[in-house]
């Protein structure tokens, strides 16, 4: 066998496999918080209901610490995912 078809072969079935977890794994999520999703659901409460005040007050719920950490990305991609899919939808945040 020819080491293109060979290649060929290998990252067909490379793709299939990873198209088909990611599916299993959104189809099979349950879009409930656990753990420490409360405390970004929290945070994500207070940044929309802020939507009316100064711009200081939103930065600072951003870079607060979350979990001990500072999770400015988190919050930002969690703030995305609200704004895209017009709620926070948890099974979407798996895959971020």
């Amino acid at each position: 066998m020819k080491q293109t078809t060979v290649n060929y072969i290998f990252w067909t079935l490379a793709a299939v496999f990873t198209v088909a977890y990611f599916f299993m794994v959104y189809q099979f999520s349950v879009n409930i918080p656990m753990d420490d999703d409360l405390g970004v659901l929290g945070n994500l409460v207070r940044f929309v209901q802020a939507e009316n005040k100064n711009i200081h007050e939103k930065i600072s719920i951003m870079l607060e610490n979350g979990n001990g950490h500072r999770t400015l990305f988190l919050y930002t991609t969690v703030w995305l995912v609200y704004v895209i899919c017009g709620n926070l939808n948890f099974s979407v945040c798996i895959f971020i």
